[in-house]
């Protein structure tokens, strides 16, 4: 059983949770509804069992978002869900680290939520090289998916992202920045798609200069996206949470189209393209 801890006071947001979690059977939570609450949870279990903490902003004994700074040294992953509106507080929690901001505005909310959970479970398995000169903006990047919890490598030039690639198959998603030496984002594109090895191979582009014309060139040199710096945190996520379930259904069809959907055993297709 998959569990994550769920900090929260109201009645009827832990009810709805809940019911929301009716259609995940494989997903459950703890629940503490303080802050001192979540913390005696914590201590009396090893953090680890749980994948994230899901937490609101106002607690009767944590009313200024202090249950986020306290949840860090535990090393879990937190979400914000919070009927919080202000911006300024929305721009400093997610300077803070946490996974998302998530607003209690319709049931939507707690199934976008509960997809967050599930999808750090997932990213734990999910390997991908960062690419960009700037050693500030690549610790940035690197930063960001790391509290999404990926596997995350980097490289500063095209040249060592290349040979990365080609030695690691286990990488799923490049994110590259265009001006690098030696090799340029755009190059290192139109490499990677030369060798059919790397066709399932998601490929991100970034860039802090040049035209809207740059990203039509990238994603037409093979690149699946492309994001102008700087980006929104937010932003950035969506584009890399799409992009790899895009890659997840790609191959679940392929499986479907290769293997018997009774016995899972590979099918005469398979037999005849691989026999």
């Amino acid at each position: 059983m998959n569990q994550f801890l769920l900090v929260e006071d109201s009645p009827i947001v832990t009810k709805i949770v809940r019911h929301v979690l009716k259609a995940h059977p494989g997903l459950d939570c703890d629940i503490a509804t303080t802050l001192a609450e979540a913390k005696e949870i914590l201590s009396k279990q090893d953090p680890s069992r749980f994948l994230a903490a899901v937490v609101d902003l106002n607690l009767p004994d944590a009313p200024n978002g202090e249950i986020v700074d306290a949840i860090k040294p535990y090393k879990l992953p937190v979400i914000v869900l919070t009927g919080n509106f202000d911006e300024d507080t929305r721009s400093q929690i997610l300077d803070r680290g946490v996974v998302d901001y998530v607003v209690k505005e319709s049931r939507f909310s707690y199934e976008y939520v509960i997809k967050l959970v599930h999808r750090l479970r997932k990213n734990k398995h999910i390997k991908i090289l960062v690419a960009d000169d700037s050693s500030t903006s690549r610790n940035y990047v690197c930063n960001l998916l790391k509290s999404h919890m990926f596997q995350v490598i980097s490289a500063d030039d095209g040249d060592t992202a290349l040979k990365q690639i080609q030695s690691d198959p286990e990488i799923r998603m490049l994110i590259t920045d265009y001006n690098m030496p030696r090799m340029n984002g755009f190059d290192l594109v139109r490499e990677i798609r030369k060798d059919v090895r790397f066709n399932d191979l998601v490929i991100i582009g970034l860039s802090g200069e040049g035209d809207s014309r740059l990203s039509a060139k990238f994603i037409k040199n093979g690149a699946n996206d492309f994001l102008m710096k700087p980006f929104s945190h937010e932003e950035f996520f969506c584009r890399v949470m799409q992009d790899i379930e895009n890659m997840e259904h790609m191959q679940t069809m392929r499986h479907m189209a290769y293997h018997d959907y009774i016995t899972g055993l590979p099918n005469k297709r398979m037999f005849y393209e691989k026999g």
